[in-house]
């Protein structure tokens, strides 16, 4: 179906997770941006938590200077190990990554905002055998930033490396990283709603896992999906500028191509 940007389509677009290799969303935004291509809800988990923010905040060609910052540092393990210029993927993300994003461009958007993370139950329901659930944030217009801070770092909480039995608390709960209970956050509303919906995914294995949950993609709906044509260069702990810029460029060029598809009617 090709792109009719000339009536109002309804969409929603998810950003998956992916750690480090997420820096090819920056590329997937831009040529979403470039072909004015709107959408009304963005949904992110993990690393795809701060591509929706950036993305909704309209700051599109702003997004490559937080990942570019990231390269003054490496990957702490653990906590323990960090040094001045080796640090945990929270502290990153909080001290270096988040403080790019316009606030006050995030609350004079008209898009919604669903945050993806996993909130874990109580010893006594993991007896039961109930150890994670998938819990949404939601933020559309104005809303407190320590909020939405609180919920991306929980979206982006991954064990072990943060902390071995560390977790992000908001308002007493413990969370974790969103990416436990589903790598792709289309179940953050109805899908049915929109007219498209968007999923950019680092790896293919999200999409494969929708799939493996039972995906319906037999209605009204038009699913397009967004994934690299080639290996993304980066490993998913890797901090390099030189293939951040190869990532990007990729998500560019694979989301062109389908952009590109669609118009022609093609696809």
């Amino acid at each position: 179906m090709p792109v009719n940007l000339g009536r109002e389509v309804k969409r929603l677009l998810c950003y998956s997770s992916g750690a480090m290799r997420g820096v090819y969303y920056a590329g997937v935004m831009t040529a979403l941006d470039e072909a004015g291509i709107k959408f009304s809800d963005i949904a992110g988990v993990s690393v795809g938590s701060t591509a929706a923010v950036w993305h909704a905040a309209g700051q599109i060609h702003e997004v490559f200077d937080a990942w570019e910052a990231l390269c003054s540092y490496s990957l702490s393990p653990h906590p323990l190990f960090n040094t001045s210029r080796s640090r945990n993927l929270d502290w990153l993300i909080t001290n270096v990554s988040l403080p790019f994003l316009d606030m006050d461009r995030l609350k004079a958007s008209n898009i919604r905002v669903h945050i993806a993370a996993s909130r874990i139950f109580s010893p006594l329901n993991m007896l039961k055998g109930k150890v994670f659930e998938r819990r949404y944030f939601r933020f559309q217009g104005d809303f407190q930033a320590h909020e939405l801070v609180d919920a991306i770092r929980a979206s982006c909480y991954m064990p072990f490396i943060n902390g071995i039995f560390s977790s992000k608390r908001i308002d007493g709960v413990r969370y974790l990283d969103g990416g436990l209970t589903g790598r792709i956050p289309v179940d953050c509303v109805d899908t049915a709603v929109f007219d498209e919906v968007w999923i950019a995914a680092a790896s293919p294995n999200g999409v494969r896992e929708l799939f493996n949950m039972g995906l319906n993609t037999q209605g009204d709906t038009e699913f397009i999906f967004i994934v690299p044509s080639i290996a993304l260069p980066t490993a998913r702990g890797e901090i390099d500028l030189e293939k951040f810029k190869a990532g990007f460029q990729l998500g560019l060029e694979d989301t062109g191509a389908i952009i590109k598809t669609r118009e022609q009617g093609t696809g």
